[in-house]
């Protein structure tokens, strides 16, 4: 059944094509795999995959630690379809990066002589996939993206491909399944085309059935991994996700996100954002059905702050877009119009400080920008590229050598280490070593205390306090946490990551801990603002200058007040949130801006926010949202009442 205003959706380019066409899309394809496999490349992040593969491949589970059952891995379908190979070869870097050069080929070939229905659309595809960095820089890197490539290029290939039967939408939900296995929050590109083809069917009953039947890998995903690791979401989820960073600081961020993007990669969000509106104002339905998925992942990204690694969550959203074009027909088009699209795509790649056929900036550009969005590839290439690999272990990184020399200790003594860029170090340290990484990737209670208030805090790098006794806990197996409360809450956690898998008790704490019947045991105060000052102002007594840090301070009234408005001196080069209290209750929040050049504390008239002036506060509570350690604070002065 074809959606009304749509015409005939083909997906094979037409046959009878020029040998020129022919032979210069073989060339666009050859030059796609020259360029990827000169920028070809391992992250470190890809390592945390590595080492539970590696442990996976000697006999340890599907663990980080091999005493822990954690999730410590976005993708499992990536490190299932890696399995074979790292079990054949037993190394990883050349394995990693073949594996990843093989799928991003094969995704590109799929779209030009399977998706694209003319050979203009095909070479203007693939083109734009060669010249975006985000795409050819995670067409290998060691992460998802290539699958995640692989497996949009396919659905799509199904989903274009003329009128819909209940086979081919099980196959489409098959495909949508495997998809969110190898990385969940891709659900959101494939959501409203298969919700579309649904609609497009008329028996509704057995298209139910049989979609639920296509998405039997994500439900049996889920099963295991609640069963097996006690949570339906990976740790990384976790760590990334419970913060405490304001909704409104990761919105911001993830806008940087984006610009970031133009400023690095101009091709690539321009090229999403085109065509997403070519497939609405072209009002076809499945066209503008990939075009609303791509919205509601780009929504999600910017909603979650973007990430640290430029350019990693575009390259799905760009093969959406490039998808969109392989629908366009090209075929009565002027030569012109196809010209100029070819001119404004090589400007666009061009445009970029480092084009994807060089590895040398053409002009400068930070690494890491200013919001702490990275050139990954570019920072770990001289370590980790594939073309400075001749004669070399590895990856050259101080981390290889680091876990090589915790394994060679290891062999005498258990090894506990605490620290942050844990891949290539965790993976050479070996199964030996309890590796503890305090941005919680890959540990499980840190991941579930609240990340460390931090003023200049990094998107995707989120510190946690490491308790008293953690260390000593993990090192002997029993429960030696000096926060008691915290204590019961682990003993729970452990029952689950490390208790028997069939044990009654278990299934019973999997519950609670999913349902949140344990969160109070975290004293959220304690760990996500360790260095808070507190203070108490007296009536009539004046208040001492003191300075505090990113943990803030709060200042403890001696009564109940409605004051309409106080009056703070403090450092005037910062931006602070003031918060009023009652009780356990936040009943208002109000910003304080910087006064630029006033050299020390001044002071600043605040009006009391309304609900706190109506219900009164007995608390107050400061947090820098700019500047730099130590902050002032001078005197606090209440006014009046309404």
């Amino acid at each position: 059944m074809q959606p009304a205003g749509d015409p005939t959706l083909r997906s094979d380019p037409p046959r009878r094509a020029s040998s020129a066409s022919r032979v210069a899309l073989m060339v666009l394809l050859v030059l796609f795999f020259l360029v990827a496999l000169q920028r070809a490349w391992l992250s470190d992040d890809a390592y945390i995959t590595f080492r539970t593969l590696d442990n996976l491949v000697h006999g340890f589970r599907l663990t980080w630690n091999v005493t822990e059952r954690v999730q410590a891995y976005t993708h499992p379908l990536w490190l299932f379809l890696l399995t074979p190979f790292y079990a054949a070869s037993r190394e990883i870097f050349y394995t990693a990066i073949s594996v990843c050069l093989g799928l991003s080929f094969l995704a590109v070939v799929a779209y030009a002589y399977l998706q694209a229905r003319t050979w203009t659309g095909a070479a203007l595809g693939v083109l734009i996939l060669t010249l975006s960095n985000a795409f050819i820089d995670y067409s290998t890197s060691g992460l998802e993206n290539p699958l995640t490539h692989l497996l949009l290029v396919l659905f799509w290939v199904v989903y274009f491909k003329g009128s819909l039967g209940l086979r081919r939408f099980c196959l489409l939900s098959l495909l949508a399944s495997l998809g969110a296995v190898n990385r969940l929050d891709t659900v959101l590109l494939y959501a409203p085309a298969l919700l579309l083809a649904f609609l497009e069917l008329p028996e509704k009953k057995n298209a139910l059935l049989l979609g639920v039947a296509g998405q039997a890998p994500l439900l049996l995903w889920e099963a295991f991994s609640i069963f097996y690791y006690g949570f339906p979401f990976p740790n990384t989820a976790y760590a990334k996700l419970n913060t405490g960073v304001p909704g409104g600081e990761l919105l911001r961020q993830g806008l940087f996100y984006l610009l970031n993007s133009l400023q690095r990669d101009p091709l690539t969000l321009a090229a999403v954002l085109f065509f997403v509106l070519v497939a609405f104002a072209g009002r076809r339905q499945r066209a503008s059905a990939v075009g609303l998925g791509v919205l509601l992942y780009l929504a999600y990204v910017v909603k979650i702050g973007g990430d640290f690694m430029s350019g990693r969550f575009l390259s799905a959203p760009l093969v959406c877009a490039v998808a969109i074009l392989g629908q366009l027909d090209f075929r009565h088009t002027r030569p012109v119009v196809r010209g100029l699209a070819f001119a404004g795509v090589l400007a666009l790649g061009l445009a970029a400080p480092t084009p994807t056929f060089l590895l040398q900036p053409l002009r400068a550009a930070p690494l890491v920008d200013a919001h702490g969005i990275a050139d990954e590839r570019a920072w770990y290439f001289p370590d980790a590229g594939l073309i400075n690999a001749a004669g070399k272990d590895m990856p050259t990184s101080v981390g290889h050598g680091g876990g090589l020399a915790a394994r060679q200790d290891s062999q005498t003594d258990l090894q506990v280490v605490v620290l942050k860029n844990t891949g290539v170090y965790g993976y050479f340290a070996g199964p030996q070593v309890f590796v503890i990484d305090y941005l919680a990737l890959s540990d499980p209670l840190l991941a579930r205390m609240p990340a460390l208030r931090e003023v200049h805090w990094r998107v995707g790098h989120y510190p946690r306090v490491v308790p008293e006794g953690y260390l000593s806990t993990v090192y002997t197996g029993t429960d030696l946490l000096e926060d008691e409360n915290l204590g019961k809450f682990y003993d729970q956690l452990a029952l689950i990551t490390r208790g028997p898998l069939f044990s009654p008790e278990r299934f019973v704490a999997i519950w609670k801990m999913n349902t949140g019947q344990f969160d109070d045991l975290i004293d959220q105060d304690r760990y996500r603002y360790p260095d808070m000052v507190l203070t108490r102002l007296e009536a009539g007594q004046p208040m001492q200058p003191y300075t505090f840090a990113d943990s803030g301070t709060q200042i403890t009234l001696a009564d109940q007040t409605d004051a309409a408005a106080l009056d703070l001196e403090l450092d005037g080069d910062s931006r602070y949130q003031v918060e009023y209290w009652l009780g356990t209750r936040l009943v208002g929040q109000a910003q304080l801006d910087p006064q630029p050049g006033a050299g020390g504390p001044v002071v600043q008239h605040l009006a009391t926010p309304a609900q706190a002036a109506r219900t009164g506060f007995d608390r107050l509570r400061i947090f820098p949202l700019s500047g730099d350690d130590p902050y002032v604070l001078a005197s606090i002065t209440l006014e009046g009442t309404p």
